[in-house]
């Protein structure tokens, strides 16, 4: 910091990594748009009052407060992968003095140790079929609840599947996203028959059908032959197509912008899939998809398009290119607010948009 800028009476973080010195006498400085005025790069003009002054750290305060607090939030969540990306966070913030206390375990693990001490030994069953039965995602097991439970467990945790199990009612809150970004959410429910048994019932409550049976039939493969599930088809192929197109990436962002829901997350769903191939980042970027990805996170009802749209960030974070253009266009900002919205009431349904979020924010701080 040279020495006119030590009469600057106060100092204050930016978006764009350096750090804005506020000069009293200059109006651009004082006026409280100056932040939106720097973040479009539109500062260089006031250069002549030092506005902007480079503090010789590598990330600025702005991005290091918020990322701290993000953070912290993460690092208590019940969940192995997101606790374990929020500790590289950590350590890329250079917070390594242990005052963020981490969650020991995640559901699966929690669960492994209930079982192992006896915790549902004593599990009293609902008495008898229930009312409605899915015939065709239903099954009867010899009655082995601390069997069955592990074999339950096992399978979610082979399979992908968030899950959490609510004892007073036995019966498991589950939430599992398909290769194709589609998200499906179901329960299993158990009940006691008179003759002894077990019944097993799947219920679909959101979600598509054929990835609702697929999970059904490795459940029959795990828990009555006691088979290892076959391992699932990937619907999208390892090569993901570079699109030498511009009118292909237009259609898409006219999908994203649609007024239609579905049109919009059929746009995005695509998109996350593109995302994958590096190759594809700056046509994107130049279509003006970046905006639109900022846009979803904040503003858009329907969950899946976020979940869609942090993950198309996740998917292109570390790209010098991308992460200059998303801070540009306020992604930090939004994916901080999105993650801050999902942990002020943990849903097992938005853990996998937690793990993406926490996956993008790891990346657009590499270059920072």
């Amino acid at each position: 910091m040279n020495e006119e800028s030590n009469n600057l009476s106060e100092i204050r973080p930016s978006l764009c990594g350096k750090t804005i010195s506020i000069n009293p006498e200059c109006k651009a400085c004082t006026e409280n748009d100056h932040l939106k005025i720097h973040y479009s790069n539109e500062c260089d003009s006031l250069t002549s009052c030092n506005c902007c002054v480079e503090d010789g750290d590598s990330l600025c305060r702005f991005h290091k407060e918020m990322l701290k607090e993000i953070n912290r939030n993460l690092s208590g969540v019940s969940d192995n992968q997101v606790k374990t990306i929020a500790k590289k966070i950590r350590n890329s913030l250079g917070d390594n003095n242990g005052d963020v206390k981490i969650a020991e375990d995640d559901r699966y693990n929690t669960f492994k140790k209930k079982l192992k001490n006896g915790y549902f030994n004593d599990l009293s069953l609902p008495e008898g079929e229930p009312r409605f039965l899915e015939k065709h995602s239903s099954l009867v097991i010899q009655n082995n609840i601390v069997w069955l439970l592990t074999a339950l467990t096992s399978l979610f945790n082979q399979e992908g599947v968030d899950f959490e199990f609510i004892k007073d009612n036995c019966y498991f809150k589950c939430s599992y996203v398909h290769s194709n970004y589609y998200q499906l959410n179901f329960h299993v429910y158990l009940y006691l028959l008179p003759d002894d048994t077990i019944l097993i019932e799947y219920q679909r409550r959101s979600g598509e059908v054929i990835q609702f049976m697929e999970l059904f039939s490795d459940a029959i493969k795990q828990i009555r032959d006691r088979e290892q599930p076959v391992p699932k088809e990937v619907q999208w192929k390892s090569e993901i197509p570079t699109i030498v197109s511009e009118n292909i990436f237009q259609c898409l962002r006219n999908m994203m912008d649609s007024d239609f829901t579905d049109i919009r997350f059929e746009g995005i769903r695509y998109i996350a899939f593109l995302s994958i191939n590096s190759n594809n980042v700056e046509p994107m970027i130049e279509q003006g998809i970046v905006a639109l990805l900022t846009k979803m996170m904040e503003e858009d009802e329907e969950k899946s398009i976020r979940r869609c749209a942090v993950t198309t960030v996740a998917n292109l974070a570390g790209n010098e290119y991308f992460n200059t253009e998303i801070i540009k266009k306020g992604g930090l900002s939004s994916i901080c607010q999105f993650v801050n919205s999902l942990i002020e009431k943990i849903e097992i349904y938005e853990m996998e948009s937690l793990r993406e979020a926490a996956r993008a924010l790891l990346g657009l701080i590499q270059n920072f």
